[in-house]
């Protein structure tokens, strides 16, 4: 049995820069992955696509206010298709650079899944088939995170997007309800609005971003509203429906229902920790404590 100083289950972005670090300091280190692409959800699916359909977004408004500066832009279009692409090419070079870095030998990478048989032993499933059992003296749990449970009757029945679909996808919403009001639904709306959506976002909290200083969120919805983008706080979703020539959004607003109607519903209320199921607490790490528990 193979024994580490270091164990990370999980090769995105964090769990790289853990098992380089700790390699780094002289820890005989494992970084576990068992996703098909190398890369993680930063790279592959967040903040790098996000950030390249943002850039796109400003670029467009700034030729849409042309005529301010006393500039001529011609006839303004876009191409929805050639926007994946460069996308795609984009994250192609970030992903082959990480697969590069997790591949340089300076820790073991072992391509499969890990579990946990004991506090101090994971059983790696490899994606050929084989399993193998490390011991491990310090564990590092880095597993990202996946999307909130939709928690509206008949969205799962009617369909939505959410931004690992968005992101890879051409099809262009004249119009669209965003269910949520975070950071990643605020990026989504401002891209969207950007192209020409109509965007209505639908927040449960009393202001968009519940986390940040109510002035900070009060800037933000004044922006937005000045775009044209339709923000609705205090809300309670009550169900989803297709419609003769879209889908809907039924909600409720200090005490009275309201009905909401788009071409499309763009699902955006969070995400939550893989694996949190079984964890006694809410440690991500667990470290190997001596026999004598000074560890």
């Amino acid at each position: 049995m193979e024994s580490y100083d270091f164990v990370v289950i999980g090769g995105g972005s964090a769990g790289y820069f853990a098992a380089a670090t700790a390699a780094h300091l002289g820890l005989k280190s494992i970084c576990i992955e068992g996703a098909e692409e190398l890369g993680g959800l930063c790279i592959l699916r967040g903040c790098m696509p996000s950030k390249t359909f943002i850039e796109s977004a400003n670029r467009f408004l700034t030729l849409r206010r042309a005529e301010e500066f006393g500039l001529s832009a011609g006839h303004l279009a876009f191409d929805a298709a050639a926007i994946i692409r460069r996308k795609r090419k984009l994250i192609g070079g970030f992903a082959e650079y990480r697969a590069q870095q997790l591949n340089s030998g300076l820790f073991r990478l072992a391509r499969g899944r890990g579990a946990f048989v004991d506090p101090f032993h994971v059983k790696v499933s490899f994606r050929d088939g084989r399993e193998e059992t490390i011991e491990g003296k310090t564990f590092l749990i880095s597993t990202g995170s996946v999307l909130n449970t939709v928690e509206v009757p008949g969205l799962d029945n009617v369909g939505f997007l959410h931004s690992d679909v968005a992101l890879d996808t051409e099809r262009w919403p004249r119009s669209i309800i965003i269910l949520g009001g975070g950071a990643i639904a605020l990026e989504f709306a401002h891209f969207y609005n950007a192209f020409g959506s109509t965007v209505t976002i639908l927040q449960r909290s009393g202001q968009i971003i519940k986390e940040a200083d109510r002035d900070i969120a009060t800037a933000l919805t004044d922006a937005f509203q000045n775009r044209g983008i339709k923000i609705i706080c205090g809300t309670k979703l009550k169900a989803a429906e297709l419609s003769e020539s879209g889908k809907l959004i039924r909600y409720e607003k200090d005490g009275v229902e309201h009905v909401l109607e788009a071409d499309e519903i763009f699902f955006c209320a969070g995400t939550q920790a893989c694996g949190r199921r079984g964890w006694s607490n809410g440690s991500r790490s667990r470290r190997r404590q001596g026999r004598n528990g000074n560890g």
